[in-house]
């Protein structure tokens, strides 16, 4: 990303940054997971998420950015069937049973 210019990116994190090739500005959000996931998603404009194998908490944080009406775009993979799908995020799909 960092190579077409976005500027306006700033990485979050808990405790310590995992991954941040684009050198952006960096952000503690939280002492721990829920705390960060939370902040995270009410301070952004927009959101980009990487979700893996269904995983429950980022369902939940998805059904939370659909509540706010916040764009975000997914990249959803499986590791055993190696498939992969790129979508924003649809209002009317059911992204984790506990919503």
């Amino acid at each position: 990303m960092k190579s077409i210019n976005y500027s306006n990116v700033i990485v979050g994190h808990a405790k310590k940054i995992r991954y941040n090739t684009g050198n952006w500005p960096e952000t503690k959000f939280g002492d721990d997971l829920l705390e960060r996931e939370k902040k995270m998603i009410e301070y952004c404009d927009y959101a980009i998420i990487i979700w893996v194998n269904n995983s429950g908490v980022i369902g939940k944080n998805l059904e939370l950015l659909k509540k706010l009406s916040k764009p975000t775009f997914i990249y959803e993979y499986n590791t055993k069937s190696k498939e992969r799908k790129f979508s924003s995020i649809d209002k009317n799909r059911k992204y984790s049973s506990l919503y």
